[in-house]
């Protein structure tokens, strides 16, 4: 496929020269109008060296995206290239031991596969898959035009499983595609083969790893109509972190109060772990959403323990609401944008005080972000304001990030994005 070649003048972009992915169209010697959307694109120094392959796009406030590096990689715009790239991915989380986990196996520009991800859930034995991609720019929507083709030809090698036990969605319903100029569009089901699968996607048993000691867990998860993909993996370390804190043994009821639970991974895990320990866990699941809501009160009674729902804006409060011996408040991202900075912080902090104020003395408070514009620094002040607004006494023990599933490049911080606080009340 032939390529336009963009200039990138002497002492322009010099975070692309130091290794990030992306270049904004100020940066370029010209204007890059006049390329289609995902069009291949190269780019080389003012001397006409090569520094880069990959595609652009004029429309998008990011006009390129680099696929490669190495000038030797002629290929680097075929579904071939990229599917090479997608078993290297795979063999680094099999590495992880999560080959028979479900897991989250492309994190786009982390992987070297700008604008895709592709989380792969799996059944306890491994009898079925379904393998969710996100389409997410204009250049990976042209390399990949037949889903069918790519993932049977290319894609299945890096999970091991056949053809016929796989079933792929394609989710086009992300926000993000409008500021690539992509049109807004509903989940696809791709039928892998001609055989029937017998796999309800709207409620699909996912095993999911829960702890070195405990193995997996089971949640029954919505693939086609759920958040981003169905799942988000990349709690799974923090909710490892949490559970070592957790006495050895345990008698009484344990009190949880989940907010923002989503499909109950926080309260599910806990209840599995305080079963273990030999007590049980009363769960408080609360969420805007009456179907998320369906499925983690599943998930929680399957893990063991008793779930109450709620639904709610937990913005509005928490009144009737039990105070509990663990807070989880894990909300969505509140600032999507730089220009969402001043709302959004405003949120963190009225979430965090109505999560503070439900912690029983003594108990543990856990408080997160996945907002990339909430700085690491801009969390510590959130959390400071509502300690004091909320006046109580917190000492933080731990501090988590996104799982392993989900690498950070310190070539593109902005990919780390995940931030967490587990601490202990003290009054």
């Amino acid at each position: 496929m032939k390529s336009t070649t963009w200039i990138l003048p002497h002492r322009s972009g010099r975070r692309f020269r130091a290794g990030h992915p992306w270049l904004f169209a100020n940066e370029l010697a010209s204007s890059p109008k006049g390329v289609d959307p995902g069009s291949p694109i190269e780019i080389r120094d003012e001397r006409g060296l090569f520094l880069a392959r990959g595609y652009g796009n004029p429309h998008s406030l990011i006009c390129f995206r680099s696929l490669s590096r190495d000038s030797s990689e002629v290929l680097a715009y075929s579904p071939e290239f990229l599917a090479e790239k997608v078993i290297r991915a795979g063999k680094y989380r099999e590495q992880l031991g999560l080959k028979t986990y479900s897991h989250r196996l492309v994190f786009g520009e982390a992987d070297d596969l700008p604008g895709l991800v592709i989380d792969r859930f799996v059944s306890q034995d491994i009898e079925s898959q379904v393998l969710v991609i996100q389409l997410l720019t204009a250049g990976i929507e042209n390399i990949v035009t037949n889903v069918k083709d790519w993932v049977s030809d290319w894609c299945l090698p890096a999970t091991g499983v056949a053809p016929e036990k796989t079933r792929v969605v394609v989710r086009r319903d992300v926000g993000a595609r409008r500021l690539e100029g992509l049109k807004i569009e509903p989940p696809e089901i791709v039928e892998m083969a001609d055989s029937p699968h017998g796999l309800n996607l709207n409620h699909f048993p996912a095993w999911i790893r829960a702890g070195e000691s405990v193995g997996g867990l089971t949640y029954y998860l919505d693939l086609i109509s759920g958040q981003k993909t169905g799942f988000f993996f990349d709690q799974a370390g923090n909710v490892e972190l949490l559970l070592r804190f957790l006495p050895s043994s345990m008698t009484g009821p344990l009190r949880v109060l989940d907010l923002f639970c989503y499909v109950g991974q926080w309260g599910s895990q806990i209840a599995n772990a305080v079963k273990l320990k030999g007590a049980v866990a009363q769960v408080d699941l609360v969420d805007g959403s009456e179907a998320a809501l369906a499925l983690a009160s599943e998930n929680v009674s399957a893990a063991g323990g008793l779930a109450n729902t709620h639904c709610r804006d937990i913005l509005e409060g928490l009144g009737g609401i039990p105070d509990a011996d663990i807070v989880v408040c894990d909300p969505p991202a509140f600032i999507k944008s730089k220009k969402d900075h001043g709302a959004g912080f405003k949120g963190y902090v009225k979430a965090n005080v109505l999560a503070m104020n439900k912690v029983k003395k003594g108990g543990w408070f856990v408080s997160c972000s996945c907002s990339h514009h909430l700085s690491d620094s801009d969390f510590l002040e959130v959390l400071r304001q509502a300690e004091l607004k909320s006046e109580r006494r917190i000492r933080y023990l731990a501090r988590g990030v996104q799982a392993p599933d989900h690498p950070i490049r310190m070539t593109f911080p902005e990919g780390q994005y995940l931030k967490a606080w587990i601490g202990r009340v003290i009054d």
